[in-house]
């Protein structure tokens, strides 16, 4: 698994900062005025299938854990990105594990594809999640939020 976080200010130099995403107050954003104890909310902004687990069948059907809040389960093609805004938020203190899952039919049989920790700081993270094979292969953007 391989995550980066993406500074609000670098963003808002190339223009690739959008309105509907928000900010958080100045003060949420500066690491020296946040305590150990701050409340975060995580959500999902885009999803996209890279490479697939189930090659054969030309799709995957994918959801997220956020801790313990389920997303949608959407199907995706090869290559194929979806903005997920809507699709669910979590609260945590601290950090927060998150879960790339492909659905398969049957009780217990859903394969975690990867799982990424997120840590309570504000922005934007990009995490690309793939199986232990390196065959299955996502690329997740979440969006970390202080709640004031």
């Amino acid at each position: 698994m391989n995550t980066r976080r993406i500074a609000l200010p670098a963003l808002a130099a190339t223009g690739l900062v959008l309105a509907a995403v928000g900010t958080a107050p100045a003060q949420a954003a500066d690491p020296a005025s946040r305590g150990p104890g701050d409340l975060c909310k995580v959500r999902v902004l885009s999803v996209q299938a890279d490479n697939l687990q189930e090659d054969n069948q030309g799709e995957d059907e994918i959801f997220l854990k956020l801790g313990e809040t389920r997303t949608t389960q959407r199907t995706y093609f090869l290559g194929q990105k979806r903005n997920t805004l809507g699709d669910g938020e979590d609260h945590f203190f601290g950090s927060e594990r998150v879960k790339l899952i492909e659905h398969d039919n049957g009780v217990g049989n859903n394969d975690l594809i990867d799982s990424a920790r997120l840590q309570c700081e504000s922005g934007q993270v990009i995490s690309t999640l793939t199986d232990s094979s390196a065959d299955t292969v996502y690329t997740v953007t979440w969006r970390v939020d202080i709640v004031p």
